[in-house]
């Protein structure tokens, strides 16, 4: 389905980009992988690339050992741990994206053009 989909290129965005602490080749990656299936599905391709945003780049600074993390640490001065919880925006984000994907919200399709 749609919604499965969406939360498939989720999902596999977030554990790449945790994986390889690569977000350039996270984008690639999953962006390849995904593009015939969101083509399939009838789902425009700016819901992948917001879906590598949400799951990739919002990920970054949560992920201890991904670079945007320690540069992060090394630029502030805090260590992670005192400084993953204050990252709401990203926090939220975690659940917002999965939510929006699950209730049809902002994902518009090839053929009518609607968020639904």
């Amino acid at each position: 389905t749609k919604r499965s989909t969406i939360l498939a290129s989720l999902a596999a965005t977030g554990f790449t980009n945790a994986l390889t602490s690569n977000q350039y080749a996270t984008s690639f990656i999953i962006g390849d992988a995904f593009k015939v299936a969101y083509d399939r599905q009838g789902i425009r391709r700016t819901v992948l690339s917001r879906s590598i945003e949400d799951y990739g780049t919002m990920l970054e600074s949560l992920v201890p050992w991904h670079p945007t993390a320690i540069f992060m640490v090394a630029t502030l001065g805090v260590a992670w741990a005192d400084y993953w919880h204050w990252q709401l925006l990203s926090l939220t984000n975690l659940a917002l994206a999965p939510a929006l994907a699950i209730l049809g919200i902002g994902c518009p399709s090839v053929d009518t053009g609607d968020a639904d």
